[in-house]
């Protein structure tokens, strides 16, 4: 019956439709194209037999799902928080298996292998030398944590209900864990940089020098520099465990400046410069520079800048080498001119000391001269020299117009020893008759000369810094003292003038204010002024052994200048106790000696009025500052 009911149910689509009359039935069923009973009971058995195959495919199906879901959540349990089978790490050696293992395992595993491999992951070569670097040296890193994630998270990438497939393909496939590797280029071209301090050499210029007045060559050499960063793009990051690479270091070569070819002609022409001496000729006189001299001065300098000359080198004589040396060569072949030295007389003027022409060496044409003679053949150099005429020419005395005083200064050096009378009397006389020509600036070290044994001066006591000490020349000052007094009361003004560091009692002695003083020091130290008069000052000098007292009369022309002085002193310091005694082992033991003198400190300002034909003409002040100075004595200590 349920297979009638089957079979009905199968054939009612195709049923004619029913009528009342067989024939009408018929006509029917043939009008409409129905098939005759045989053939419906045909297809019926078919249709039922279709039905059956697909339910028990359907079942069947249903069937294979439930398994396969119950194996992936049977796997999925059984390896919760661990690693699915099928899971195995990549490297040259083989795969090492990763199944069942926590992430701390996988971990720890993974730096074990990856741990030798590591300790030299590259080597970096230049020809017969290697570099074997640690991954840390040239930035290689191994994410460890990262690959333990992706072995544990392969077959789990889905909700846990869902995600039964991957877990039963985990089953039937292998996977190979991917190398997470990484390049710290910053850390590699840092270990690229030491290699470099190894690689790296300077190229050699061919070299070119004179020894001896013997030119010299060397020879060029070619240097090398580490590329760093095309070394860089031939590491590539590691795509295994136990990659390792073999990397050839880029090195640029770098050529010298100077090659061998360009110093040739440069040598050709210092050998040509250094070939003979020059002779220089300066009137009757000859010198002769030699090749050894020639040599030291002798420049090579390559050529600045691009162009066909770059790479070659200029040879010539440096000029301020050839200068310092004509300096020298001027002081052995120039002359002075001398003033004439005149002497009051009482009524005019007398000539004690006749002028004479000087000769002067023209320093920059003989520098020239020589530079220019140096590349020839001809080694000869004619030096050109100047006649220089004197000052003051004892041939126009008269034109002068030295005829009456001018004006007078003076002091006293009682007490001094024989030492500093000796050198007061000595540097007077130096200036004695000298003449200061109209226009002039006059310095006192330079009339003087040099202070030295040889000019006659005795070693006294002399200022230096803050104390007294034995120098030559001590007494000076009370020559230059008295002639600044002179020029004061002439009216002149003043260049350079310096003060005392402390008041010295000398100045003093014939009631002069305090700071009417001048103090000089060789070098340096000096007392200058300039002759602002129409006619030319003679200076002229007189020592009174009676009275110790030296004095300056400046003779010319007096243009009726009225010199006032007035004198203010501030701030007085009184010197205190006497220092200590100290020791003079040139002394005979127990002799004592005062080498300080007590001066109170005070600040002094001497103030000058110039007044002529009712106006005033200069108005100026020199203020001095003297510190308090106490009195000490030395002992003696040497053998009595």
């Amino acid at each position: 019956m349920d297979q009638a009911r089957a079979g009905l149910a199968v054939a009612r689509p195709l049923r004619p439709v029913r009528s009342a009359y067989p024939e009408r039935r018929m006509r029917s069923s043939a009008r409409f194209g129905a098939a005759p009973p045989a053939l419906y009971v045909s297809r019926a058995r078919r249709a039922r037999g279709r039905s059956s195959l697909a339910q028990r495919l359907t079942w069947l199906t249903i069937a294979a799902t439930c398994v396969l879901m119950l194996a992936g959540a049977i796997v999925d349990r059984a390896y919760q928080s661990r690693v699915l089978p099928g899971v195995a790490t990549g490297a040259a050696s083989g795969q090492q298996p990763l199944t069942g293992l926590t992430h701390q395992q996988v971990v720890e595993l993974l730096r074990a292998q990856t741990g030798p491999w590591l300790a030299a992951p590259a080597v970096f070569a230049l020809n017969e030398r290697e570099w074997r670097p640690a991954a840390g040296e040239m930035g290689i890193g191994v994410d460890t944590d990262r690959m333990a994630r992706e072995a544990l998270a392969y077959g789990r990438t889905g909700p846990g209900v869902f995600r039964w497939p991957e877990a039963v393909l985990a089953l039937l496939q292998r996977r190979s864990l991917p190398l997470r590797a990484t390049i710290d280029e910053t850390q590699l071209a840092a270990f690229l940089s030491a290699v470099a301090l190894e690689v790296d050499r300077n190229p050699v210029n061919a070299l070119l020098q004179v020894r001896n007045g013997q030119v010299l060559a060397g020879k060029a050499e070619t240097g090398q520099q580490l590329d760093i960063p095309a070394t860089i793009k031939r590491v590539h990051v590691p795509r295994y465990v136990g990659d390792v690479q073999r990397i050839q270091v880029v090195v640029n070569t770098l050529p010298p400046v100077l090659n061998d070819i360009g110093v040739a002609e440069a040598r050709a022409q210092a050998e040509r410069m250094l070939a003979a001496p020059q002779t220089l000729r300066a009137g009757e006189r000859t010198f002769t520079l030699t090749p050894v001299a020639l040599g030291n001065m002798l420049d090579i300098q390559p050529v600045d800048g691009p162009g066909p000359s770059a790479g070659k080198l200029i040879v010539a004589l440096n000029q301020a080498k050839v200068a310092a040396y004509v300096k020298t060569l001027a002081a052995s072949i120039d002359v002075p001119a001398v003033d004439a030295q005149l002497r009051w007389t009482g009524n005019g003027v007398a000539v004690t000391r006749e002028s004479r022409d000087g000769i002067q060496l023209d320093q920059a044409a003989a520098v020239k001269a020589i530079i220019g003679q140096a590349a020839r053949d001809s080694r000869e150099v004619t030096l050109v020299t100047t006649v220089t005429k004197p000052n003051v020419s004892s041939d126009n005395v008269a034109q002068l117009g030295i005829k009456e005083l001018v004006a007078t200064g003076s002091s006293k050096f009682a007490g001094s020893g024989p030492e500093r009378v000796n050198n007061i009397q000595v540097a007077a006389s130096r200036l004695n008759g000298t003449v200061i020509p109209p226009g002039a600036t006059f310095s006192f070290l330079k009339a003087l000369g040099p202070i030295t044994k040889a000019n006659g001066y005795q070693e006294g006591l002399t200022i230096l810094g803050d104390e007294t000490v034995p120098g030559i020349g001590g007494g000076v000052c009370q020559v230059s003292t008295t002639l600044f007094r002179a020029a004061f009361f002439t009216g002149l003004p003043f260049v350079e003038r310096h003060q005392h560091t402390y008041r010295v009692g000398y100045y003093e002695q014939d009631g002069s204010p305090v700071g009417f003083d001048a103090a000089v020091y060789d070098p340096g130290i000096d007392l200058r002024f300039k002759n602002d008069l129409g006619m030319a000052l003679l200076i002229q000098m007189h020592i009174d052994p009676d009275t110790s007292t030296l004095t300056f009369r400046l003779y010319g022309t007096a243009e009726g200048r009225d010199v006032r002085l007035a004198a203010s002193r501030s701030n007085e310091i009184k010197a205190g106790p006497p220092r200590p005694d100290g020791v003079d082992p040139t002394l005979p033991r127990g002799q004592r000696r005062q080498v300080e003198w007590r001066a109170d400190g005070v600040d002094a300002t001497i103030r000058r009025t110039v007044v002529q034909s009712g106006r005033t003409l200069l108005s100026d002040s020199f203020f001095s500052r003297y510190a308090p100075w106490r009195e000490k004595w030395v002992v003696g200590i040497g053998p009595v």
